[in-house]
Formats: C-alpha cells, structure tokens, sequence
C-alpha cells in the first residue's frame, strides 16, 4: 500500500491574500511573516538570508540619510553667518547643540520602537518624518528674516535622525544569527555613517547652482571679501528630500515586521510609535529649554550635564506614565535594558545617572538586573522574576532573541 509523506514545511512559510510562495523561497515583501529562526541553518540558507540582506540593504540608506540630516547644522550655520543672517555666533552654533540634544535623546524612545511596532513601519515612518527637517531647512533658508525658533524647532526636528540610529540597529539584530551580528551591525552602522562625510561633500557643491530649477528658489550672494556669487543655501535641505521620499516608500514596500513583535495592523503600530516619538520629543524640549535659558552662574559644563541627567530624567517619566497602557506594559516589559546598555546617545560620564534614574523610575529590582547582566556575559538561562520574564528586545547589543525565548518558556 502507499503511503503519504507527510508535508514538508517551508521554514518561511507567510501569510498571503493568495497562496504561499513555492517552498523553499522566501517570503514577498510585505508578507507577514510567521516563522523566524535564523540560527536553524536549514531556515537561513532555504531563504532566510535572503530576506536579511534585503532588509539591511533598505535600512542602510535610510540610516544614511538619517545622520546626514542630523548633522548637517555643521554646514549650514557657516553659510548662514556667511550670508550675515541676523543672528549671533553663539546663536548659530548652538544649532548643531540643539541637534545633538534631541537626537541623543530620542535614542531612548526608539530603542523600544521596533519590539512595538516592527521594523519596517518603524524604519519607513522614521524616514518620512526627516521630510519636516530637510523640507522646513529648504524653506527657511531662502528668507533671511525667518525668525530663530523656526531654526531652533527645525534643529529638533532634524534629531529624528540620531534617534533612528538606535531603532535601526536594533531592527537588523533581529535578522541575523549570532555569528554574523558583527558584520551585519557593523555594515549597518559604518555605512551609515558615512552620511557624514557624503553630506559633507555633497551640500558645498550642490550650493553652488540651482539643483532642482525653478523649485531651487531665489539665490543668496555672498559677500565681496568672501569671492561674492551667488549661493542656493536652501538646497542643503531641499537635496534630501527626494531621496528621502524614495526611501521612505521602498522601506515600507521592502522591509519586513518580524513576528516576535506581534505589531498588529500598520495604523495602530504606527501610532503607537509616533507616540513614543511624541514623548521622546517632550524630554528633548524641557531639555532645549533649559539648554537656551540662562546659566544663573552655573559652569556651561556643569550646565550642559545637569540639562543631560533632567532630559533623561523627564524623558524616562513620561514614557513611563504618559503611555497609553497597551504600549505602557510594553514598555515595562523592556526597560531592563536599560541595566544592559545605558548609554543611549550620551557621554559615558551619565552611565551611573541613567542607571539609577531608570531603576527608580522603572522598578527593576536589582537581582534582576544582575540576572540580565550575566545573561549578556555568559548566555546564561537566569530565573527571573515574573514582571521581567519576558521576551526583551534587543536595541543595542542586548539579550538575543533565542536567549528571551528561553526565558518566556
């Protein structure tokens, strides 16, 4: 008699509104993806890399993007004090300060985005909110009257760019296995850097003529003593946004959620994130505030570390207890990272502050927090206790996920 062999099940197997791929193929994008288990090799080489690669492929540029929109305040406020822009040099060269506060600090929100709200609505929505900052700077620049809080907010805005390096980096842990987390960190975070040194090549050279026609604007000329001409300052936000529309699209078209997040629908993922984006933004503001008010005769750097442990401080408070619940228990959930990987964006010098501020804050007991630590040391099975049992994320180097999957069992 014959006899049926039983099924054979493809190692990433989705959910399709037709029918599943062929066996042994990855997933489409944008399929919900069911399984995920990348230290199988049998699921890595029947596909799983391949759907590593492209993902890390789309999150590279977009991270790339990202610091160079961040950190472009450095070329810009030349030609700014160049064009005589009515502001002062103190002025002026506090708007990288001001970049560089909000980006650090939105590093703390978007540590926990992708555990919540999964990786490709997280990547694609970050992308297309540095559209504010890079269109905003294309607008403002071509009037020399526009006022210095429209700078300060863009200056802010432009932050969500260094905050999207700690959602990224988590993001692409997730794809890899641990033998390859290295190379796959390592590309991800050196080229993105790189978009330093592209936007330093590229912003000099694309202000010399108008880049985009009529839609470049009006140009600026300098000053005699500096050669004179004529100056299209504007498209050192304006060249940006093209890119960043096109990747905000492939990102989401591209990227995949993964399923130990459990996101749900894209519009509930995606307000929970611009949530935390929200409450990222109100530590970064008490923080800016503090860091343009007056100095009551405190040192600038015993200003600028007190401003620094405040913003953690608030920042840590309202993500606590200004969350809706769902995102809230969440959160809670997560925040033992924290005991794991504390410098967020900011100078060792705080990693004891935000360490206390989060235990207090946050209620991690300490046993747990040595029972994490040895976990990330040893790969350990530690028994904790029930409210941290949980699957952590990962954002910067922290517990793998088959180690949380031991620890939910």
């Amino acid at each position: 008699m014959a006899t049926m062999k039983p099924p054979v099940e493809d190692p990433l197997e989705t959910v399709t509104p037709d029918s599943p791929p062929p066996e042994g193929q990855p997933p489409k994008p944008n399929d919900r993806i069911i399984e995920w288990d990348v230290e199988d090799n049998s699921f890595w080489n029947g596909g799983g890399s391949h759907t590593a690669f492209r993902n890390l492929a789309i999150s590279v540029p977009c991270l790339l993007f990202g610091f160079a929109v961040w950190l472009y305040w450095s070329i810009i406020i030349v030609q700014m004090e160049n064009l005589s822009f009515a502001f002062s040099t103190t002025q002026l060269y506090t708007l990288p300060a001001i970049a560089g506060l909000a980006g650090a600090t939105l590093r703390i929100p978007n540590s926990f985005m992708i555990a919540i709200s999964g990786g490709r609505n997280v990547i694609a929505v970050t992308t297309a909110l540095l559209l504010l900052p890079a269109a905003g700077v294309g607008s403002a620049l071509q009037n020399p009257q526009s006022s210095y809080t429209t700078f300060v907010l863009l200056a802010a805005l432009s932050g969500i760019g260094g905050g999207a390096f700690a959602s990224s980096m988590s993001n692409i842990s997730f794809f890899f296995p641990k033998r390859m987390q290295g190379l796959s960190l390592g590309l991800n975070a050196g080229l993105g850097n790189v978009g330093v040194s592209i936007m330093q090549e590229l912003l000099p050279w694309a202000m010399t003529f108008a880049a985009f026609g009529a839609f470049s604007g009006q140009p600026s000329s300098l000053p005699q003593e500096l050669g004179g001409g004529s100056i299209w300052i504007q498209n050192s936000g304006l060249v940006w946004v093209p890119l960043l529309a096109v990747f905000a699209v492939l990102a989401f078209l591209l990227m995949d959620n993964l399923p130990m997040h459990h996101v749900g629908s894209a519009p509930v993922a995606i307000g929970k994130m611009l949530w935390l984006e929200i409450m990222g933004f109100v530590g970064a503001i008490v923080g800016i505030l503090l860091l343009l008010g007056p100095s009551f005769g405190v040192p600038d750097l015993v200003k600028v570390f007190l401003v620094l442990a405040i913003t953690i401080s608030i920042t840590l408070l309202v993500m606590r207890f200004a969350t809706p619940r769902a995102v809230r228990d969440n959160l809670s959930h997560q925040f033992v990272i924290f005991e794991k990987k504390t410098q967020l964006g900011y100078d060792l010098a705080l990693h004891d502050d935000v360490r206390i501020v989060h235990r207090v804050l946050c209620r991690v007991s300490k046993t747990d927090s040595r029972r994490v630590r040895d976990v990330a040391r040893r790969g350990a099975q530690p028994q904790l206790s029930k409210p941290t049992r949980l699957c952590l994320a990962r954002p910067s180097g922290g517990i793998t996920h088959s180690t949380c999957r031991g620890l939910a069992g």
